[in-house]
């Protein structure tokens, strides 16, 4: 059978065949690039990156094996299809989850060579800007930058937040429809574990796994999280926190490793601190709330993907789970490309202090918060009473250990305490101890991102 071609006429009135030279995408931003700073914003709008980013990343790819296809003419002698076009229709179909049939109208390139395309691009999306902007990025980024800012909301050692998200999978093959539906989505889904720092660059994620697993088992599979676990990465960061001794002296201790947030959901290691949902002291409800805020760093991150990348929002159209994972992982790698781009890594100041005076007081005396410029994260530490003199909370928790320093030394090497090799239960009342103190200082501060204009 033939080849249906679509046809046209031109200026005299011939009939031709519609070629992508021909297509609105081609006019816009191919043969005339965006000119105006309104068609700029719109580019980005549309297609996610801005138009420079764009070219870079054109230039790249036609100099990368996986495109040999598309730099060369066919045995036939017949050019190959624009570059250009179908890195756009790559991008559209990411971001706003067009379906083929929808890139071969926009682009004039057959659904094939657009599903060819794609495959390779998400290959090279996987690969190569996965590492260059995530794996190589976590080898050589000053983790002190990372804990700087967490370190203002009084819970120094910590770098990120982690939490795993769900994708639906409309393809999902047969065989694995029982292990992949879960009881989050009515459809099968990928599971994927993601660790972010405050401003939301991606420091590691895992591959996905079935909709049924639940996060214990998913950070098993988790390199970034699991090697600080057993102390191979990050063990020789230091951190000090404060500490109260026997005769209720305030001491600084130091600490060897990192932590990460999280929920009530994961395996309880030291480097994985949850909100205490069993906490009866003022001091305890207060770092559990704080902690509680600052965690939606990850479920920020989630929703900002899939208002980013529309593909995550709808689910992947894909049959195999292979094809699934590589977008995500090339998703992963243009948000922290974007990031980069827009300096949102680095635009941080600090933000508003927790000051019992200035912000209690005068929530409480003043008719209106309209007005009131602390965020609600900081607003509901005040909601408890202060409890620095009063001791007779401290004995309602069960397993307090009275002697701090005495018991931490065992889990002391050369002098330093390790995460790693600490208890959860005994870590975390060390961090509660510290914040509380920083509390009753007034030295707890929200960090604030710096508006670009």
């Amino acid at each position: 059978m033939k080849k249906y071609k679509v046809m046209a006429r031109d200026k005299n009135g011939m009939l031709r065949e519609v070629t992508p030279e021909d297509t609105l995408w081609y006019c816009l931003y191919v043969a005339n690039p965006p000119a105006s700073k309104r068609m700029h914003k719109l580019f980005r709008l549309r297609f996610r990156i801005p138009y420079s980013t764009f070219l870079n990343l054109s230039e790249d790819i036609i100099k990368h094996p996986l495109f040999d296809r598309w730099t060369r003419s066919d045995a036939a002698g017949s050019r190959p299809s624009n570059i250009k076009l179908l890195l756009l229709g790559s991008l559209r179909f990411l971001g706003r989850a067009w379906t083929l049939d929808d890139l071969y109208e926009a682009n004039g390139i057959s659904i094939n060579t657009n599903r060819d395309f794609i495959r390779c691009f998400i290959e090279y999306g996987s690969t190569v800007l996965y590492k260059k902007y995530v794996i190589d990025q976590v080898n050589v980024i000053d983790i002190s930058e990372r804990e700087k800012l967490f370190r203002q909301a009084g819970f120094n050692g910590c770098i990120g937040s982690t939490d795993s998200t769900h994708v639906a999978m409309l393809r999902c093959a047969q065989w694995a429809q029982n292990s992949h539906k879960g009881f989050k989505l009515s459809t099968p889904a990928r599971t994927y574990n993601v660790t972010v720092d405050h401003s939301l660059r991606i420091l590691g994620s895992t591959l996905g796994h079935p909709g049924t697993w639940n996060d214990k088992t998913i950070i098993l599979f988790d390199n970034l999280i699991f090697n600080v676990h057993d102390g191979k990465s990050f063990s020789d960061y230091e951190f000090k926190l404060f500490e109260k001794d026997s005769n209720g002296v305030i001491n600084e201790v130091i600490y060897n490793g990192v932590w990460f947030m999280c929920d009530n959901g994961y395996l309880r290691w030291s480097c994985t601190v949850p909100p205490d949902t069993n906490a009866v002291t003022y001091d305890a409800i207060r770092f559990s709330e704080c902690l509680e805020s600052m965690r939606k760093d990850v479920e920020c991150f989630f929703g900002i993907m899939k208002g980013r990348f529309s593909i995550l929002r709808y689910g992947f159209r894909y049959h195999t789970i292979e094809d699934c994972d590589k977008t995500w992982l090339t998703c992963c790698g243009l948000h922290n490309m974007l990031l980069e781009i827009d300096g949102l890594h680095k635009n941080w100041e600090n933000g508003s202090r927790s000051n019992w005076e200035d912000s209690y007081y005068h929530l409480l005396l003043s008719e209106s918060h309209d007005n009131m410029t602390t965020p609600f994260a900081i607003e509901r530490l005040h909601s408890h009473p202060l409890n620095d003199d009063n001791d007779a909370c401290d004995d309602i928790r069960p397993n307090e250990i009275t002697n701090m320093s005495e018991y931490c030394k065992k889990f002391m090497v050369n002098g330093k305490r390790m995460v790693s090799k600490m208890p959860l239960s005994v870590f975390r009342q060390c961090l509660i101890n510290h914040f509380h103190i920083r509390f009753i200082r007034n030295d707890i501060i929200w960090p604030k991102r710096i508006k670009i204009t």
